[in-house]
C-alpha cells in the first residue's frame, strides 16, 4: 500500500481522544503563541498516554507538558503562528495498532 493508503487506515481506525475539558476553549485567538490545557477523561486505559505526541501544522512534534500525569496537558506551537487558521493534532497509542486522536484549530485573528 502507498503511504496515502496506509495513512487513510490509521484515520479511519483511530479513536476519539477522550478530551474532558479545553482551556480556553475559544479557538479565535490574537495571541502568536497559544497554548491549550487539555484535560482527559477517566475510566480508561491511560498507559498510552505516555506514548502521547502533538504536531502543530508547519511545525511538526511540539512540546507537551503534563500538568497531571496521564490526566492534563498543556500543548502550544513552539513558533508564533502567522494570522490565519492552524491546527494542532495530538495521537496516543490504543493499543492493538489503533490510536487515540484529537484535533484543535486556532483562528489567528488581528488584535483590534
Amino acid at each position: 500500500p502507498t503511504s496515502k493508503a496506509s495513512w487513510s487506515v490509521v484515520l479511519i481506525s483511530s479513536l476519539p481522544l477522550p478530551v474532558l475539558s479545553i482551556d480556553p476553549a475559544n479557538n479565535e485567538i490574537v495571541t502568536r503563541l497559544p497554548l491549550i490545557e487539555i484535560e482527559l477523561a477517566g475510566g480508561i486505559d491511560s498507559s498510552g498516554f505516555n506514548g502521547l505526541a502533538c504536531f502543530v501544522g508547519g511545525q511538526g512534534r511540539v512540546t507537551v507538558d503534563w500538568v497531571v500525569p496521564d490526566k492534563q496537558f498543556r500543548v502550544g506551537p513552539e513558533r508564533p503562528l502567522s494570522l490565519g487558521r492552524h491546527r494542532v493534532n495530538c495521537t496516543a497509542p490504543a493499543g492493538g495498532g489503533r490510536y487515540y486522536w484529537y484535533s484543535h484549530p486556532w483562528f489567528v485573528i488581528q488584535a483590534d
